[in-house]
């Protein structure tokens, strides 16, 4: 009987040789495998031969590896042609993007680099058409001579709703009770001569409209989702039949339909203080009301995401007992649902999962709540990131620090995040485009990448873009059929040759989030140092609080994360000390 056998391996047009014997078992297949494709995944890995004129025999497993043997033995052959496929990619059966993106730790020094290669956007859907109750804003302002009755306040307000459902934003060069003047916000910079000037007229107490210029040259005037105009005085205005009639109208309610009705989003700040205002509270009201208000009140839209990649491994690990090829199957299509952007979408993809369904999967989503994984359901904006890189990225950076006693550990941190924060501040000061470098860098990659396609107009802002495939881009609403605009709030590159095609200032249409600004006003705060030289010294004889006492557990205290269910801990040997570990050379701190 023959105990050795060539399997001559074939993945990605490489060819590889591997010698295996009767005594090793499927596991060892798939490490020697990986260890010569460092880029598959030994979960995804998928095995099939040929023999004896019958093609795409699987090896999935010891009982069909002990059959291979057999079948070479009856045939009188020693080597035989097995084929390698990535299952993760095999079994996207639609189409799909891919965008692998990568995150060092949040210091310098030492850099750990975790991968996430689940950026996977699904495609397009259809959407219907709402009229909004904010359409008829428009045409607030309309000519000289118009009549505003409730004085300065009845035409702000009018003012303000018009730039919003124009989408501009203006400044107030005069503002008080008798005459206001608005004018363009970049008049200066882009020489926008844009302006309205109102004022009481002479012996009655309206406002009139005395001259205007509507002539709006910056170039940008678009619908926006957010405007600094939808202003608390606003919410009071478009809420106050609600609050005045329901008492118990929270913001969250209030910000939902503002949403639904006006298109607009508001945060539950300005949804809490235009309900106030609505209500006349005064100051001493709201602080009283305000000592009241309990947490899951304050932020009742913060959004608590699960990360994808752990699922993907609770998944694979909850479903052992199947077929590797069912278990890919099942994972892709769980990964489709996670990025679906619209519920509509999920519901489609959710039917495909559960119809190959033994009941596993059921199971595996009966406490998992959709907003904490998928887009579809998830209360705010993720920005594409579904995985907890940030927090991975955090552990790596003060892997030092960690074993240190409390007391200290709490000082090397507060130190270490606020020579981060310097000079991160620093660093973001020396900055001059309007968005982040590095995403200025991905935008101008994505222009490079798409010089070379045709762009045809539809009008009213809609675009089709002769790619590989065909999109369609809507430069108003901020979508494109790839639908990772919508998921990232980053144009992609079909939305970047549309707007560099038709004129556009790109940066209007990026979300604020990746704006040089935002990034300035994330580390604005100082964290201030604690000296000890002017501590005042703790008499001998005070007493203090001793610690509480408590029994030590047996065994050496562990100092690193509990791994989730179905992670792989992968071990590589260090070409310092040839020790296997989760070390390298350039991290190694054997002694030699």
């Amino acid at each position: 009987m023959a105990s050795e056998l060539i399997m001559m391996c074939q993945h990605d047009g490489k060819f590889a040789a591997i010698r295996m014997n009767r005594g090793h078992d499927f596991s060892t297949v798939i490490h020697k495998i990986c260890a010569r494709w460092s880029n598959l995944d030994p979960d995804s890995v998928i095995l099939n031969y040929s023999l004896n004129d019958t093609e795409h025999i699987i090896l999935d497993n010891d009982d069909d590896l002990t059959t291979m043997f057999q079948n070479a033995e009856l045939a009188g052959i020693d080597d035989i042609m097995i084929t390698v496929k990535d299952g993760a990619k095999f079994f996207m059966d639609e189409a799909v993007l891919v965008s692998p993106t990568a995150k060092s730790d949040t210091g310098k020094g030492k850099h750990t680099l975790i991968v996430d290669d689940d950026d996977v956007i699904p495609s397009f859907c259809s959407h219907k058409k709402v009229k909004l109750l904010a359409s008829d804003w428009s045409d607030g302002i309309t000519a000289v001579g118009q009549r505003f009755e409730g004085g300065a306040p009845n035409f702000k307000n009018v003012l303000r709703k018009f730039a919003i459902e124009r989408g501009f934003e203006y400044t107030l060069s005069k503002n008080d009770k008798v005459r206001v003047t608005a004018q363009c916000k970049y008049r200066t910079v882009k020489k926008c001569l844009w302006h309205v000037n109102a004022r009481i007229m002479p012996g009655n107490e309206y406002f009139h409209i005395v001259s205007m210029d509507l002539a709006y040259t910056c170039g940008f005037a678009i619908r926006t989702l957010t405007n600094p105009h939808a202003t608390a005085e606003l919410v009071a205005d478009l809420v106050g039949d609600d609050v005045r009639n329901k008492h118990q109208t929270r913001p969250v309610d209030v910000v939902k339909g503002i949403k639904r009705d006006y298109g607009l989003n508001i945060s539950y700040h300005q949804a809490w203080w235009g309900i106030e205002k609505a209500r006349g509270l005064v100051f001493g009201d709201y602080v009283k009301s305000f000592s009241c208000l309990k947490w899951r009140d304050i932020f009742p839209e913060s959004g608590h995401g699960y990360c994808l990649l752990h699922l993907k491994r609770n998944l694979r690990d909850h479903l052992k007992g199947t077929t590797r090829a069912y278990r890919e199957r099942v994972v892709s299509e769980f990964v489709r649902c996670a990025y679906a952007p619209t519920r509509e979408i999920f519901h489609q993809h959710m039917t495909k999962l559960l119809s190959r369904d033994d009941g596993k999967v059921d199971e595996f989503l009966t406490n998992l709540r959709y907003e904490h994984w998928s887009n579809a359901f998830f209360r705010g904006q993720r920005y594409g990131e579904m995985t907890s890189n940030v927090a991975e990225s955090f552990n790596a950076w003060i892997d030092a620090e960690r074993h240190l006693p409390i007391t200290i550990l709490v000082d090397e941190l507060r130190k270490k995040i606020m020579n981060l924060m310097s000079e991160r501040r620093e660093e973001a000061s020396k900055w001059g485009c309007q968005i982040c470098p590095e995403m200025d860098k991905r935008m101008r990659a994505s222009f490079n990448e798409s010089r070379t396609w045709v762009v045809s107009a539809a009008g009213d802002g809609v675009y089709e873009v002769h790619s590989f495939p065909n999109v369609t881009v809507d430069i108003i609403r901020r979508i494109c059929s790839c639908q990772k605009w919508q998921l990232t709030g980053f144009p992609c590159a079909r939305a970047v040759i549309v707007l560099s095609s038709s004129g556009k200032e790109m940066t209007e249409y990026v979300d604020p989030y990746y704006f040089t600004q935002t990034f300035r006003a994330s580390y604005s705060t100082s964290i201030h140092p604690i000296p000890t030289v002017w501590m005042p010294e703790r008499p001998v004889d005070e007493d203090f609080l001793l610690p509480p006492l408590c029994k030590k557990s047996p065994g050496r205290p562990k100092n690193k994360r509990i791994p989730s269910r179905g992670e792989n801990v992968t071990f590589i040997r260090c070409g310092r000390c040839g020790k296997m570990g989760k070390h390298n050379r350039q991290t190694c701190k054997d002694a030699m």
